[in-house]
């Protein structure tokens, strides 16, 4: 299904390369997490230019994105928070971030469904726009940023290890899931089959490392998973 499959030690999911994306969309649903009481974490979330192995987020690029990030501290205490993030590949120092739910005051909860869609010089000329919603709880944020946009090189639908250890997530659907490509709309299995990579996440670069989690194949077109490879699926 995929035309190659790589892995990372930060983040598994489906990316889309061959360049020319203005904008990319997923839904899903909050996962339950767990984990020991140490940091770990499973951030969820869409974006463009993010792909530093196929082309994107080198040099001055810039990564847009828009997700959910669940948290759990060392003394075992949850968090969850939605956010937008336009982060700057050659320094993260120098990139823009808004912590949607201390901002505006809305927290997701297990189980909502997040409907996440973010754009690059395509809903706002020459700017990124953000959108990310609970469709449970009727909360959303949309925007244009005057912030720096994206190359498109690449589209991302990922699962992300931004701590130390991941939190296990279990099994995370991606459904809905879509691109504008030069103009064109389409859903994720659409797009030429040699244009879609798979990430798998690993510990550490593979052999010596494990892997931890990995996406599905793509079903119906529209939709697939991001399984856990361990349970439970957390380790540095």
């Amino acid at each position: 299904m995929y035309a190659l499959e790589r892995y990372s030690t930060i983040w598994s999911g489906v990316v889309a390369v061959g360049g020319s994306y203005q904008q990319v969309e997923g839904i899903w649903s909050v996962p339950q997490v767990s984990g020991s009481p140490h940091n770990s974490d499973a951030s969820a979330w869409v974006g463009l230019g993010g792909d530093g192995q196929d082309g994107g987020c080198t040099s001055s690029d810039w990564l847009v994105q828009a997700g959910v990030d669940e948290l759990i501290d060392v003394n075992g205490r949850l968090s969850k928070y939605a956010w937008i993030y336009d982060y700057y590949c050659l320094d993260a120092n120098q990139s823009y971030f808004i912590n949607i739910s201390d901002v505006y005051g809305w927290y997701p909860n297990y189980g909502d469904t997040i409907d996440a869609d973010v754009s690059s010089n395509f809903d706002c000329a020459g700017k990124p726009y953000y959108y990310i919603g609970d469709a449970t709880n009727g909360q959303y944020f949309g925007e244009c940023e005057y912030w720096p946009p994206a190359n498109g090189t690449t589209a991302e639908w990922i699962v992300e290890k931004a701590q130390p250890y991941l939190a296990n997530f279990g099994n995370l659907e991606f459904s809905n899931d879509d691109v504008t490509r030069g103009g064109t709309f389409y859903f994720i299995g659409q797009l030429p089959a040699n244009l879609l990579y798979s990430k798998r996440l690993y510990s550490a670069p593979p052999p010596s490392g494990v892997s931890l989690a990995y996406p599905s194949p793509i079903h119906d077109g529209t939709y697939f998973w991001i399984h856990c490879s361990m349970t439970p699926c957390q380790s540095t």
